[in-house]
């Protein structure tokens, strides 16, 4: 993570309490239960744990978001749903965390090992994760980068066209059948929807 990378985390974080008047414990519980049980607050408990640990570190600006709370009373927020956050270790595994659009660079030379049989809008909607565009404006190209649990980062790929479906690339070394079957452990994905190519 690097210096300003804490800032959507905090920004997710005081975002869940801009409508709560005072930051009370229970707020604090709410909102470290839905870091930790995914919902509105997807990047995981360690992410959000981080980023807001070196917020605090760096003694950071964290008046970004209109709300009515000053500086120190977004500051001990974030120091007690860190405490918080350790007091409900050990956190449960996450199946899946999407990762930057950015890496699709990284799959120049990924494999395409499965299609999936449902268009971009119903895998968004399983997944329940946004596809960034990574085609040349105007052009319909769609991609989603998970890192599974189980370590392995992949792709999505598709067009909102009609009829188009989306293909599973696999940019590491390893066994297709594997990182199928653990794509679909770590998403719940329909395995009938799965097909291998």
């Amino acid at each position: 993570m690097t210096d300003n990378d804490w800032r959507g985390p905090v920004n997710q974080l005081l975002y869940c309490v801009t409508f709560d008047r005072q930051l009370t414990g229970e707020v604090v519980d709410r909102v470290a239960r839905l870091a930790v049980e995914g919902g509105a607050l997807r990047l995981g408990p360690q992410a959000y744990h981080d980023a807001a640990t070196r917020a605090l570190a760096a003694g950071a600006d964290l008046t970004e978001l209109p709300m009515e709370h000053d500086q120190q009373a977004r500051a001990d927020f974030l120091r007690r749903f860190t405490a918080r956050l350790d007091e409900l270790r050990p956190w449960p595994e996450t199946g899946f965390t999407k990762q930057d659009v950015a890496q699709w660079a990284s799959f120049a030379r990924a494999v395409p090992v499965a299609r999936l049989d449902a268009p971009v809008i119903d895998v968004r909607n399983v997944l329940r994760e946004r596809f960034d565009r990574i085609g040349a404006e105007g052009e319909d190209l769609y991609a989603l980068i998970l890192r599974l649990g189980t370590g392995e980062t992949v792709a999505l790929l598709g067009s909102y066209a009609a009829g188009q479906r989306v293909t599973l690339l696999q940019r590491d070394p390893g066994d297709p059948e594997t990182l199928r079957r653990h794509f679909q452990q770590a998403t719940g994905f329909p395995a009938e929807k799965i097909q291998a190519l």
